[in-house]
C-alpha cells in the first residue's frame, strides 16, 4: 500500500519492490525445494538424495492403489 502513497520517491519505490521480489524468489525456492527437493545444491545436505515430497506422494498414492501398503 505504500508503493500507491504519492509521497514515496522514486528511490524508495525500486527498493520496496526490490525487496518484495526478491522475498517471492526465495519463497518459491523454498516451495520448490520441499516439494521437488530441486535445486539439490540449495537442500540441506543430508537431505540432497532424497527425493521430493511430490515423488514420495505420487509413490504414495500408487501403492494404496494398486492394493498394496
Amino acid at each position: 500500500m505504500g508503493l500507491l502513497e504519492a509521497e514515496m520517491t522514486d528511490g524508495q519505490a525500486v527498493v520496496a519492490l526490490t525487496a518484495v521480489v526478491i522475498v517471492l524468489v526465495c519463497m518459491a525456492c523454498e516451495i520448490s525445494i520441499i516439494l521437488f527437493n530441486v535445486p539439490a545444491r540449495f537442500a540441506p545436505p543430508h537431505m540432497r538424495s532424497e527425493p521430493g515430497r511430490v515423488v514420495l506422494w505420487r509413490a504414495r498414492r500408487a501403492r494404496k492403489k494398486f492394493g498394496h501398503s
